[in-house]
């Protein structure tokens, strides 16, 4: 009896020029695993790195880099190099809102390389832009913005730039619409769960009282 195969499937990091990119692979990732991307620390607090910034109230931005599978590089144009994702915290729930990313189209002609191996290997050209993109179960609530780059510095400029936009009014102002069609999604179909208070001490006897109270 033939044994089965694991596929592997190699991942790239994207490394950026002024007007390139270049594939640098990484690792490898089996055909039935889900690829886990890289927290990308961007500040640091109490001496300790982290990828998560506060926004405000129960919002945080989370950083990573991109570990891009092949089988997606050979189907697309427009590749992913860093993110963050806008993400609320609250009791008893936690969920994305919406993410921003940097990223690459390739512009020239794929077609002068002979193999995947070949473009795989090369500085590849094109532009830079950051997406914001909002993701829904209702394909018509999706979304997606972009803003182009004039000139691609360094990816430490992007980041910066990227903190910068998180925290504008524009992006708070997004994540609140989107926090209140979440909770309104939400209680629709379970129910608000925020309603839910715990009894003041003061009015509970004990907790026999509480345990053998008769609704």
């Amino acid at each position: 009896m033939a044994e089965n195969k694991e596929v592997k499937i190699v991942l790239y990091q994207l490394k950026p020029f002024e007007q390139q990119i270049q594939f640098k692979p990484i690792g490898y990732i089996l055909e039935n695993e889900q690829v886990k991307d890289e927290p990308l620390p961007v500040e640091t607090i109490n001496n300790k790195e982290s990828n998560s910034i506060y926004l405000f109230e129960d919002i945080h931005a989370v950083f990573f880099k991109n570990n891009v599978p092949v089988t997606y590089i050979i189907g697309t144009k427009k590749l992913p190099i860093i993110y963050t994702t806008i993400n609320y915290y609250k009791r008893f729930i936690t969920g994305s809102l919406f993410t921003l990313a940097l990223m690459f189209e390739i512009t020239e002609d794929t077609k002068q390389f002979k193999t995947i191996r070949h473009l795989l290997g090369s500085k590849v050209y094109g532009k830079y832009y950051y997406e914001l993109k909002i993701e829904n179960e209702d394909k018509e609530k999706c979304k997606s913005i972009t803003f182009e780059i004039d000139k691609f510095k360094s990816i430490k400029d992007c980041i910066d730039t990227m903190k910068t936009m998180v925290k504008s009014e524009m992006v708070k102002e997004i994540a609140k619409e989107q926090m209140k069609e979440r909770d309104a999604e939400r209680a629709k179909k379970l129910g608000n769960i925020e309603l839910y208070t715990i009894p003041d001490e003061s009015k509970i006897k004990n907790f026999n009282d509480l345990i053998n109270k008769k609704i």
